[in-house]
């Protein structure tokens, strides 16, 4: 943290975004939604003071799973919809397809399945990379969603 505390010393403008979300990360997998929300906040504050909004989308979605820990169930699906929406705009399929994937588990949860074909889709519009973590865990969510067990 000594070095993340000179970093934000510094005002850093490109790659603050990206840097304060790895603590941020780290706070929702960990249960600190308070401080994750916190973080994703200042990382927010900072990509609109610089405007550096390459990692905008993983801060909705981050966001999102930190709301999701806070049972801010429409929230955090508002929140993993714009990450979507954001990555989308940005051309970034990969990054997309992380957004819609956390959506999709999101409505497996509840019982809901309307977006897996979404996840379908976009899934298949990628030639190679197949043994991605993401592509392999949109291909694990969807067996999920459709009620097969996952094997291996």
């Amino acid at each position: 943290m000594k070095r993340l505390a000179q970093f934000r010393q510094q005002q850093a403008g490109l790659g603050w975004t990206f840097a304060i979300s790895l603590p941020a990360a780290a706070c929702a997998q960990l249960g600190y939604s308070g401080e994750g929300l916190a973080l994703v906040q200042e990382a927010f504050d900072a990509a609109e003071r610089h405007g550096d909004y390459f990692w905008e989308w993983e801060l909705h979605r981050l966001k999102g799973d930190l709301l999701l820990a806070r049972s801010a169930v429409d929230e955090a699906e508002a929140c993993y919809r714009l990450a979507a929406t954001v990555a989308e705009r940005q051309g970034a399929r990969f990054l997309a397809l992380r957004a819609v994937i956390s959506l999709a588990r999101l409505h497996r949860q509840q019982g809901r399945n309307d977006t897996s074909i979404r996840l379908q889709s976009l899934s298949e519009t990628f030639a190679e990379g197949f043994d991605t973590d993401d592509l392999r865990n949109a291909r694990l969510e969807l067996a999920l969603s459709a009620g097969i067990a996952p094997t291996g």
